[in-house]
């Protein structure tokens, strides 16, 4: 691992609605390696993607702050790529295309060299060979399934070579086989890149076999309640998953996480009773 480059620090978001203040996220503090895959789990409503979205800048935070390399983030940024649970692909552009997207857009404001230009270009190739898509590069989306379609969409991501990969529940909506492919290729990847991920799940298995660190979250406000190192060996393959070392981490999860949870239902309903 590298040194920070992600620093959340006490980030809290509230929103407001007909029944009042929302409290969507709470003094929200952690940091981020250079280099590490870290997850976010907990419950519905908790707040994972509101601050992944702070992150990405496509949301601001109440109170506190994000800091990327030191720097501020204030908006969106090529410094980060986003992976949505719906790989959001223009259905009018190719597959490749659709991954030389934003290096297009980086090369129509920058003026980039054409030396500069061809080498991102390359890239982009590159990576279509890395998700196996190559053979599909003049598809269109209509044209894949929807794993293939994620591994366009990750693609994308990476292309402009982010500092902080960003992914949001996304492989929530595969059928299972394809899901586990898809975290089979998505380590991979990271691994050959060196890629620093911040992933939003509400799958603990799958925190478990990703990560890094493991951030349980609670409700009710949306704060991290607990942190669980993950110190299985990389590269990781799914037969990990059957081991005992594996399923101790994963009940400790489990744990935290429904001991949370039932912390604050006994909250709330203690609450309407009085």
């Amino acid at each position: 691992m590298g040194e920070e480059i992600l620093k959340i620090d006490k980030v809290s978001k509230v929103f407001h609605a007909n029944v009042g203040e929302i409290v969507a996220l709470e003094e929200v503090s952690f940091s981020v390696l250079e280099g590490e895959f870290v997850c976010l789990v907990g419950p519905s409503g908790c707040g994972k993607s509101t601050l992944l979205s702070i992150v990405a800048g496509l949301e601001f935070p109440t109170g506190g702050e994000i800091l990327l390399s030191g720097q501020r983030i204030t908006g969106p940024g090529i410094d980060r790529g986003m992976v949505f649970q719906k790989d959001c692909l223009f259905p009018w552009l190719s597959v490749s295309d659709n991954v030389r997207f934003g290096l297009n857009l980086r090369a129509n404001r920058n003026n980039l060299s054409f030396c500069r230009m061809q080498s991102l270009l390359d890239r982009c190739d590159y990576l279509l060979e890395v998700v196996g898509l190559s053979r599909f590069k003049d598809a269109y989306p209509k044209e894949l399934s929807g794993g293939m379609r994620q591994r366009a969409a990750l693609a994308r991501a990476l292309a402009n070579q982010p500092k902080v990969l960003l992914m949001d529940e996304p492989f929530g909506a595969l059928d299972a086989q394809t899901r586990e492919e898809m975290q089979e290729l998505l380590l991979k990847v990271c691994e050959r890149q060196g890629t620093t991920v911040l992933f939003v799940t509400h799958d603990v298995e799958e925190a478990v076999f990703l990560a890094d660190r493991v951030l349980v979250m609670q409700a009710h406000p949306g704060k991290i309640v607990g942190e669980i190192p993950v110190p299985l060996p990389r590269p990781r393959n799914l037969e990990m998953t059957l081991e005992a070392s594996f399923h101790a981490i994963r009940g400790e999860v489990l744990r935290l996480l429904y001991h949370r949870t039932r912390r604050m239902l006994s909250e709330e309903l203690l609450y309407r009773i009085v």
